[in-house]
């Protein structure tokens, strides 16, 4: 994730060795050459491994692990605020759309946590579906999509 000349990003060896350690680290964007050692801002190993983008809303970052835990840190000091077990493993990223946290998982399962804060959240809805879900949501025009492994669901309000 890049916002306001800062990279977000997680790493951590390749899911299929199953759960362990990761890393996320923020960089300056605005350094050139070798950053190793000038251009980490901040990073925490309080997460698991990851290959998922990071979602910022405000100061606020979003990022869910292999491990199946969404995690929200600080993105200026990467203080973490709280962590939630959405109880399956997750490949996809989280979206954030009208100020609420939305991932799917492993587990067939697509949440809606509510309101993006660093106050642990309350699940709004949780939707089981027949497949697995590994992609990240995308909102356009009103409208979610989200991609299961056999499927593609489009969800609107009415």
């Amino acid at each position: 994730m890049f916002l306001n000349n800062r990279i977000y990003v997680t790493n951590g060896q390749d899911p299929e060795h199953g759960a362990g350690d990761g890393v996320l680290t923020c960089w300056d964007a605005t350094k050139s050459g070798d950053v190793t050692a000038t251009g980490k801002i901040w990073f925490s190993d309080k997460i698991h491994r990851s290959i998922a983008s990071p979602s910022i809303v405000g100061d606020l970052l979003f990022v869910g692990d292999f491990s199946g835990y969404i995690h929200c840190f600080d993105t200026n000091t990467g203080q973490k605020y709280w962590e939630f077990p959405s109880g399956a493993r997750m490949w996809g990223s989280t979206m954030v759309a009208d100020g609420k946290i939305y991932f799917g998982n492993d587990g067939n399962q697509v949440y809606n946590h509510g309101k993006a804060t660093k106050e642990a959240p309350k699940v709004l809805s949780k939707v089981k579906l027949k497949d697995y879900v590994r992609s990240t949501p995308v909102v356009a025009n009103g409208v979610i999509y989200i991609v299961s492994n056999t499927h593609l669901f489009a969800i609107q309000k009415k």
